[in-house]
């Protein structure tokens, strides 16, 4: 895929001392190949002198997609100016979550209890099920955590609460 090409070409172009690369992003396949194109000349000029680019802090990891999904346009009547979300913290009564990862699964623990599962979607229903979430925030919060914990698993990436995934 784009990602993979746009790599070898820039090591291609980096041995040979080009100074200007190519490339298109005429089809789905190869939409951000100008950005894939840049992160991989970066990792080229930072891999000088090594035998070759690893552990340089950066990667080209994207997940694409063969072919875009054409949906239809979402109807509405009106638009909600969004607000910026508050800067202070209204803590859940029924308690805090840590949320971490355990070989395959995703572990929730609250008060001393843990809820075990491989789904982000049954974790938190059971969750609300047993009462230990009761606000709003707290829940969207918990939902968008969980996932990313799944997401972690699903590719094989390690997981921190409140990190970047």
């Amino acid at each position: 895929d784009s990602v993979g090409a746009n790599a070898l070409l820039a090591g291609m172009a980096r041995e040979v001392n080009a100074a200007v690369i190519f490339t298109s992003e005429h089809s789905d396949k190869t939409q951000g190949s100008v950005q894939e194109m840049r992160r991989a000349t970066e990792m080229m000029v930072l891999a000088e002198g090594r035998p070759y680019p690893k552990d340089l802090g950066i990667d080209l990891l994207v997940i694409k997609e063969k072919r875009r999904r054409r949906e239809p346009p979402v109807r509405y009547d009106s638009v909600v100016p969004v607000a910026p979300m508050p800067r202070e913290i209204t803590y859940d009564p029924c308690g805090n979550f840590r949320i971490g990862i355990e070989g395959d699964e995703i572990v929730a623990v609250i008060k001393g209890r843990a809820y075990r599962g491989t789904s982000w979607a049954d974790l938190f229903h059971t969750i609300q099920e047993n009462g230990d979430v009761s606000l709003l925030d707290h829940a969207a919060y918990l939902g968008a955590e969980l996932f990313k914990a799944e997401l972690a698993i699903r590719f094989g990436r390690s997981f921190e609460q409140d990190g970047p995934f």
